[in-house]
């Protein structure tokens, strides 16, 4: 499980958590990381809707969200907040998450 202190973690800019069998949901806290810019959780047990406070990560630039099938929800505001020139957010094998600015191959 991710603690919702991780959202204490306000200067983090690198947060590479993949294949490291977390899971339970996605605390609303990490919308405080506004200087994440690269977030990668993919390959674990996560579930649950995303929080609608990922918008808030305005200076990610890299996002892997890949093979979480129990994660679900809309990214489409997030989307359009986006700042970076050439993002790579990458949600293939997590079905039931709509992310039009994130690739699914």
């Amino acid at each position: 499980m991710i603690p919702s202190e991780i959202g204490h973690l306000m200067h983090l800019k690198l947060w590479l958590m993949h294949e490291n069998e977390f899971s339970g949901p996605l605390p609303s806290e990490i919308g405080a990381l506004s200087k994440l810019e690269e977030f990668s959780l993919g390959d674990n047990q996560l579930s649950g809707i995303v929080p609608s406070e990922i918008q808030k990560l305005s200076n990610l630039e890299f996002l892997n969200l890949i093979n979480l099938p129990l994660l679900y929800g809309n990214l489409t505001l997030f989307c359009e907040g986006i700042i970076p020139s050439d993002p790579q957010f990458w949600i293939h094998s997590t079905p039931d998450l709509l992310c039009p600015c994130c690739l699914n191959d």
